[in-house]
């Protein structure tokens, strides 16, 4: 049996054009690792990631919405302007229409907080505020 390596997913994200990002030790912030790391992987106390993927909202850079169906039972969030939260929370199942159109949309989230920013995006380019 082979064993994967533990960074295999931002080695191959690298590979094929895509930017890993490793978290600073000294201050919590990630980094590029294309830019910053001659031999990235090499560091065994970095911790890394794929880099999040994002889209810009007028001027605003925010976490991109999922485009694939979750697995079945998964938490997702919908960015929901008129909601209290900017977001609602549901369970995915493969049999809803409702998840397929919040995936066709472009607006449903694995997490409340990438919602929620997607959300207060949508609202400012409109001209309006979050308060």
């Amino acid at each position: 049996m082979t064993t994967r390596h533990k960074w295999a997913d931002g080695i191959i994200a690298m590979a094929n054009g895509e930017d890993a990002e490793y978290e600073s030790p000294e201050d919590g912030k990630w980094y590029c690792a294309r830019i910053n790391r001659t031999n990235p992987f090499d560091e065994p106390q970095l911790i890394w990631r794929v880099k999040p993927r994002t889209i810009k909202i007028g001027d605003m850079e925010v976490p991109a919405p999922i485009t694939e169906a979750p697995e079945e039972g998964t938490a997702i969030f919908i960015s929901v302007l008129s909601a209290e939260n900017l977001y609602v929370e549901l369970t995915w199942t493969n049999v809803s229409l409702h998840g397929k159109s919040v995936l066709s949309r472009g607006i449903a989230h694995l997490t409340a907080s990438d919602a929620f920013q997607h959300s207060k995006a949508l609202i400012a380019i409109s001209g309006g505020r979050v308060e």
